[in-house]
């Protein structure tokens, strides 16, 4: 199913009601941190080190 844009939809779906909602996230998904990376205007909503796209710390999985 990859390369259908189902991921993106949903990133762009999760992006919108944070900026509705008023709140921030630490994407530590490579796959919405790098959207948000791709996508500028949502960089101000992406907290931490994968603001620009970098993979979180292994310890942010655990």
């Amino acid at each position: 199913m990859s390369g259908r844009g189902y991921g993106s939809r949903l990133a762009h779906g999760v992006f919108e009601a944070l900026r509705r909602d008023g709140k921030r996230v630490m994407a530590k998904c490579p796959f919405m941190s790098s959207y948000a990376a791709q996508h500028p205007e949502y960089g101000s909503l992406v907290d931490g080190s994968s603001r620009l796209g970098e993979l979180p710390a292994r310890d942010a999985f655990e």
